[in-house]
């Protein structure tokens, strides 16, 4: 498996040049070492004294590391003179093109920025590079390579460091995002649209098939079709999001390599159908061209390009007559992918679907043994749901890392899903296909409409049920590292079929497991008040199991609040409720115990929970408060060492 160990070290040299910045030239040269060094080894006239054989293994080792470095490098605008960030300054203007957009609940429009110019005064400066726009678009007219000319005052990426709050600066730096703005009607103008290129067609091809569905298709229904279909989520309404990742079910959402094998399923019983007509051999090659149209469609997410390469090798070597190895062929497509995007190292959905293949490729063929059956139906489903346990079994350390919780009852709605994903995506594609004989298209829609009526049905099921999601597991990353080991050490104890490795191995799980249930109830059972960072008030005063959240009376900022206390609420367990911070003089709320006394003052609000006192200050000028000072992060004063601008702040009560 020589691709397996290029892998890993390409992705080791992409983390080290992630964590010590290196300016691309050093890189090279380390890179051009390397290489020099594995051409004179491969001589036969230099001999090595009883080490050539282990160094002509480890140079190219280090040649692929160095190599991992180097491209890494090579993405980064700090070394660039030309890059967005190394030449704006404050009052400049930018013209770009509009590369990405997003809906969000606002008149705001989400649009990822291709940066061609800056303007400045008389001068124009060629540059490159994306930032991150929220243009306000109330009535709807900005679209996709639009070029627009915006004077923006850009700022960097960064979070408010609330507990449990998605790492959006890590998210949109590895997507070559590090600016942002938000940009009025007035401060930005369309200018233009960029010319069409060959990739656009596929682009035009999924509005075209989103209008289709927007046709034909209503409500959740429709935002979800988009998504499992076409892998657009920006229509999908946060609550069922929600119960997706509640219920286990995220990857039936974001297209993935299940979407891929369900296609390759539906292809292969379609050209079935036309044997007759069509060799083997042309079938698959049909299909390939199918799988790489579909990838480009749903826009060459990191797991449908890895399902594509690795349906690409396994066409290929039945071509050419040739066998593969499972792990080589994925690390292959791994080493291709991090070739082409070494940030995809750092995507979730990269991370996560290759450990599910490699979980599959474990642990799949040792628990599909444990039970057989001559009804070809159960045994389907069991075989179904044992790649969906060995999937999860090599994806739960990451699971826990980064969403804190863990959905309990993922195998019953896999389950369900699994057959409603393949029956959603054959409709899907054959309303596509039928759209031009209205009677029939009709008929798909229907059947479509029914199909994700019922999966929608089974995530809210299962979401409604007791105990659906165990929250509040906070891992460092040492932990899911010994996790992984833990892991392997048991499917090598599985393979060999040791009893005494395979005990050490269960009892080490459990300490560590235990170890994660401990700080889990620990965290149930904390007694705090926790100021969040937010431009307006916003607490949580949590009482061991009820956490309650008190937040300003706007509707935009209940949106705010409801996002931050259930981020609190993964990394801290415990049943919400909400709280309006009223404009009246005085608010008092009994929670159990604890007495808060909430007084609007001068500046700000003073806030009192029996033992202790806070003063929350709005703005620089506030009445002496008699507490602590809570200030809110836009404050150009400095009373008190509790920054909110810093992230949250916690006091124990």
């Amino acid at each position: 498996m020589p691709f397996l160990w290029l892998f890993l070290v390409f992705s080791a040299g992409i983390v080290l040049a992630d964590l010590v910045p290196l300016d691309w030239h050093f890189s090279l040269l380390i890179v051009l070492v390397f290489g020099l060094i594995c051409l004179l080894s491969q001589n036969r006239k230099v001999q090595i004294d009883g080490w050539e054989q282990r160094l002509q293994f480890l140079w190219p080792l280090l040649l692929f590391f160095s190599l991992g470095m180097f491209r890494y490098a090579l993405e980064q605008p700090d070394h660039d003179r030309y890059s967005v960030e190394q030449v704006y300054l404050p009052g400049d203007r930018l013209l770009g093109e509009i590369t990405a957009i997003a809906n969000t609940r606002g008149d705001f429009k989400k649009c990822e920025i291709g940066v061609r110019q800056v303007i400045r005064f008389r001068d124009t400066l060629a540059v490159r590079g994306k930032v991150l726009a929220f243009l306000e678009d109330p009535d709807g007219m900005l679209q996709r390579k639009d070029v627009c000319l915006l004077r923006a005052d850009l700022l960097p990426v960064s979070n408010l460091n609330n507990p449990g709050e998605f790492d959006s600066r890590k998210f949109w730096k590895h997507k070559g995002i590090r600016l942002h703005a938000f940009v009025n009607t007035n401060s930005f103008v369309v200018v233009g649209r960029t010319p069409w290129v060959f990739r656009d067609w596929f682009d035009e091809l999924r509005d075209y098939f989103a209008a289709l569905l927007d046709r034909f298709l209503d409500g959740d229904e429709n935002a979800v079709a988009k998504g499992l279909i076409l892998g657009d989520r920006s229509s999908i309404d946060s609550e069922i999001t929600r119960q997706f990742g509640n219920t286990g079910a995220m990857h039936v959402l974001a297209v993935s390599g299940l979407h891929v094998a369900i296609l390759v399923q539906i292809l292969t019983a379609f050209f079935g159908v036309f044997s007759k007509w069509i060799s083997k051999n042309q079938a698959l090659l049909l299909a390939l061209a199918v799988v790489w149209i579909y990838s480009f469609l749903t826009g060459l997410s990191a797991s449908v390009v890895r399902s594509a390469f690795m349906f690409t090798v396994l066409a290929g070597g039945t071509l050419l007559g040739r066998k593969y190895n499972n792990f080589n062929n994925l690390a292959f497509s791994g080493v291709l992918i991090l070739c082409w995007n070494p940030h995809f190292l750092y995507d979730i959905g990269f991370q996560l679907s290759y450990l599910a293949m490699a979980g599959i490729f474990l642990f799949y063929q040792p628990l599909s043994k444990v039970f057989y059956t001559r009804v070809k139906w159960v045994q389907a489903a069991f075989e179904g749901t044992m790649v969906g346990i060995a999937a999860q079994i090599m994806t739960v350390p990451l699971t826990l890392y980064y969403f804190h919780q863990f959905p309990n009852y993922f195998i019953l709605t896999n389950l369900g899903l699994m057959v409603f994903s393949f029956v959603v995506l054959a409709l899907g594609i054959g309303l596509f296909a039928v759209v031009w004989f209205m009677p029939l298209a009709k008929v798909i829609a229907f059947l479509l409409t029914l199909s994700l009526f019922f999966m929608l049905w089974i995530i809210r099921f299962v979401d409604s049920l007791p105990g659906a999601v165990s929250s509040g597991f906070v891992l460092e990353i040492w932990e899911v590292a010994v996790l992984f080991i833990l892991i392997l050490g048991f499917f090598a104890a599985l393979k060999t079929r040791k009893i005494k490795p395979l005990a050490v191995t269960l009892s080490l799980a459990l300490l560590l497991v235990g170890g994660f249930v401990t700080t889990r109830f620990k965290g149930m059972q904390t007694r705090e008040i926790c100021f969040l960072s937010s431009r307006e008030p916003m607490f949580i005063v949590k009482q061991g199991s009820q956490s309650f959240c008190f937040f300003a009376s706007r509707q935009q900022l209940q949106q705010k609040a409801r996002y931050a206390a259930e981020a609190y609420q993964k990394v801290l367990p415990g049943d919400l409720h909400y709280f309006e911070i009223s404009h009246s003089k005085e608010t008092h709320v009994q929670l159990g115990e604890t007495q808060i006394d909430i007084e609007r003052v001068r500046g700000g609000y003073r806030i009192e929970t029996g033992k202790r006192k806070f003063f929350y200050a709005l703005s620089d000028t506030y009445a002496n408060p008699d507490g602590e000072i809570i200030c809110a992060p836009w404050l150009s004063g400095n009373p008190g060492d509790n920054l909110l601008a810093k992230g949250a702040v916690h006091f124990e009560l």
